[in-house]
């Protein structure tokens, strides 16, 4: 592999948001690239990420110049200014003295501003003038954004607190008004802040606006960037007092720390410099610069004794609430500083403090098993110390589990670094053990299987709960979506540690972001019966779950995530004996005969289904995203995605499914995608053996799952050889709401707001 493909690959998983989404000619209205907290661990690169610093903050400069009055942004003086010019930025068209009028929320991200939400500042019923209170409206949300709820609006002489409810999560706006821009920021509730301003505005829809541009200064901030040269960096900072980007420009310094050889009293500068910029933006951000600024020397390898004194000096200064927001990103933080600690002490030339190193990264090992930092540290150890069986074990995780070498790429080219890769020393090593590489595919295979699931608690030691409920967890995925390996991974842990008289877990692979050879129609009619956008999204019991979309290394985050509330429907108590499902299934002759039969004391409404699915146990694939085996796929709805409704107040099916014919569906299906697509499989994974039959009732009212069951497929299943027929194949049914209409708040899969990507290419995002 060449460096420059070396680079494209590390480079390109940068790109992925933590959710899929089909493309789309506008951003969408959300991304589930929330990136949690961990993410500061696992993606420590040169540009920090959001979620390593969960605010990006505009910079401090030697000379504070209030806001200039000016045109706005999209204007060719907002985006590029010639060197020594102060820029026009985005302010009020005509000064505003006041709070009182029309607003919009701009929020910056990532390079990019949004128009978020148009708000009305008007004088509260009673009131003579907007000294006797302002009250605050919401007359429109643009699509950058969930459905937007206003719960709180706090409007006092030129001060703005505004907290708002944006689908799962929460956003609260905290602002001042300086010259006739109410500058702030908004602190999400997964911890991140960001810069945030409102505009004084006299249309009263923005239908007809577009909802994002360049954010003022981007292309002379990629040109200062591109130079690697601090000098150039903070000069940008000081043409640009009041661009949000000055914030992401400081914290590319803090970055470089390690590169330039920065000393202890540089740092202190830059910090300084990054923190003054920062309460620019108001007190709170200020705050959460400096703990962005720990995260930064952490997450980017600096000396890693001056990183975590950073950190604790910033855990006290800052307000308690905010540090509990972001003590997963804390947390991760210090597990980096001390990784780099535990490299440093391995290259010592003294076997004490190599022996130092090696039992801290072996600790943290413990706790990140899927940190591939760590790993490869440890790998490479072993291969020097002559411990050769140890070595492969190590490198073979790193070439086995998903994406890992992916990421290993990206932070070696970001460090200038060019290393052999480990599957490549995986492959020398075991030539030199045994002569040739045969046999090291199986091992992989073993390899990961081993891993995979290493994170998952014991299994449950009772059989059944006291409530007699099985919970049912269904998962939409895809086989190119890479923030879906957290949730796939995920769900297969607690699969280990649940029975599944407690707990029965279907994936349905859809085609997002790329073509999967896993996906089925009776999969995208069930991804829209929940209104589904992007994947990864799960839903257990009927009720969506935001915030499972993640690389491995999130794994453990997202696992405890969707353990809670399984732990939680499992202990309810139930005042009425539970709904039990009777399931057979026999194959035979090519048939598959099931019965199903719902025994329920409490009556079922007309609008309760039974819906029966036929899923394989384990599919052998590599999949692009890295993931090798894929449990309990979803491959045929037995009776239709639609479900069997009550005759007579009950709820019952005897039926036989022809398995010829339910391959030849398989089969066709792919072969009319392929030739509507101009694309063609690598791979068509169509054992379709061992099955089972899952069984679930449901309220179609509600979404919610009243009862599943699961039983094996008994007998023999046998398939004649089929061919692909090229007949079309009909589009899945869609829900019923109109062409218009967005999703329910409920359908999203984010674990947070996340506005779109960074200034789209035209037509894409």
């Amino acid at each position: 592999m060449t460096r420059l493909v070396r680079i494209f690959v590390a480079l390109s998983l940068s790109l992925f948001c933590f959710a899929c989404s089909r493309p789309t000619e506008s951003p969408p209205a959300t991304s589930g690239a929330e990136q949690s907290a961990a993410d500061s661990e696992a993606q420590p690169s040169a540009e920090p990420s959001p979620a390593a610093q969960p605010n990006a903050a505009p910079s401090e400069t030697a000379t504070q110049e209030p806001a200039p009055q000016a045109k706005p942004s999209g204007s060719a003086e907002a985006s590029t200014s010639p060197a020594g010019k102060q820029p026009s930025l985005e302010v009020a068209p005509v000064a505003r003295k006041t709070l009182e009028g029309k607003w919009i929320l701009i929020l910056t991200q990532n390079g990019t501003d949004f128009k978020a939400v148009l708000l009305d500042f008007v004088k509260k019923p009673g009131a003579a003038d907007a000294a006797g209170g302002l009250e605050a409206k919401v007359l429109e949300s643009t699509s950058v954004l969930p459905p937007v709820k206003l719960k709180l609006a706090e409007l006092k002489d030129k001060s703005v607190h505004l907290s708002f409810s944006v689908a799962d999560s929460d956003m609260d706006f905290r602002g001042a008004l300086r010259d006739g821009t109410i500058w702030g920021n908004v602190l999400f509730s997964v911890g991140r802040c960001d810069p945030a301003r409102l505009i004084p505005t006299g249309e009263s829809s923005l239908k007809n606006e577009k909802p994002y541009e360049e954010a003022p200064g981007l292309s002379d901030l990629q040109e200062a960037l591109r130079s690697k040269e601090v000098d150039a960096i903070r000069d940008f900072c000081r043409r640009y007092p009041d661009s949000p980007l000055v914030l992401q420009a400081y914290a590319q310094i803090l970055a470089l720390a390690k590169e330039k050889n920065f000393d202890v009293m540089q740092v202190e500068q830059i910090v300084g410099e990054y923190v003054t910029a920062a309460e620019r933006w108001g007190p709170r951000l200020g705050q959460v610069s400096r703990l962005n600024a720990g995260i930064i020397l952490a997450t980017s390898l600096f000396d890693p004794d001056v990183a975590m004194r950073f950190l604790a000096e910033a855990e006290k200064q800052v307000d308690p609430s905010i540090r509990e927001r972001m003590q997963a990103s804390i947390e991760a933080a210090k597990t980096a500083a001390r990784a780099q600690k535990g490299r440093l002490l391995l290259a010592s030339p003294d076997k004490s403090k190599q022996a130092e190193g090696e039992a801290i990264l072996r600790e943290l090992r413990q706790k990140r098993p899927f940190d591939a930092a760590i790993t490869y540290a440890l790998a490479e150890y072993a291969e020097r110390q002559g411990r050769k069986d140890e070595a492969i074990a190590l490198y073979a995780e790193l070439a086995v589990l998903p994406m890992a070498e992916q990421f290993l790429l990206r932070d070696w080219s970001v460090q200038g670094r060019q290393k052999e890769l480990p599957s490549e020393t995986l492959a020398r090593l075991w030539k030199e053990k045994h002569g040739s590489t045969e046999g090291l595919q199986a091992y992989l295979d073993k390899v990961y299987k081993d891993r995979i699931y290493s994170f998952a608690e014991p299994a449950s030691q009772t059989s059944t709960t006291a409530n007699g409920h099985v919970v049912l967890c269904e998962l939409f995925t895809g086989a190119q979506c890479p923030p879906c390996v957290a949730a796939d991974i995920a769900v297969g842990g607690l699969e280990k540690t649940y029975p599944n008289t407690q707990l029965v877990v279907l994936r349905y692979h859809q085609h997002i972001p790329g073509p999967d050879p896993l996906a089925n129609p009776d999969a995208e009619a069930r991804f829209a019966y929940y209104n589904g956008r992007g994947t990864p999204m799960l839903v257990i019991d009927g009720t969506p779950l935001p915030g499972v979309g993640g690389f491995l290394p999130h794994v453990q985050e997202v696992y405890r995530r969707i353990r809670k509330p399984v732990e939680t429907i499992l202990a309810q108590p139930s005042e009425r004996q539970p709904i039990r499902i009777a399931v057979k299934a026999v194959a035979e002759k090519g048939k598959l005969h099931v019965s199903v039969k719902v025994d329920s004391e409490q009556a079922l409404g007309e609008a309760v289904r039974l819906r029966l699915v036929l899923a394989e146990d384990e599919v052998s694939f590599l999949a692009p995203n890295g993931v090798r085996f894929h449990e309990m796929i979803v491959r045929h709805m037995i009776g239709g995605a639609d479900g069997v409704a009550p005759k007579n107040g009950q709820l019952a099916i005897d039926t036989t499914v022809d398995l010829a014919e339910m391959k030849q569906r398989l089969v066709d299906y792919l072969t009319n995608f392929e030739r509507g697509r101009g694309f063609a499989f690598p791979a068509r994974p169509l054992e379709l053996r061992p099955l089972h039959v899952v069984a679930f009732v449901q309220d179609d009212v509600t979404r919610k799952v009243l009862q599943t069951a699961i039983a094996p497929v008994t007998g023999s299943i046998e398939y004649p050889e089929v061919k692909a027929k090229a007949k079309p194949t009909p589009k899945p049914a869609r829900s019923e709401r109109s062409p218009g209409a967005k999703p329910s708040e409920s359908s999203s899969p984010t674990s947070g707001p996340v506005l779109a990507p960074v200034k789209p290419p035209e037509g894409k995002n």
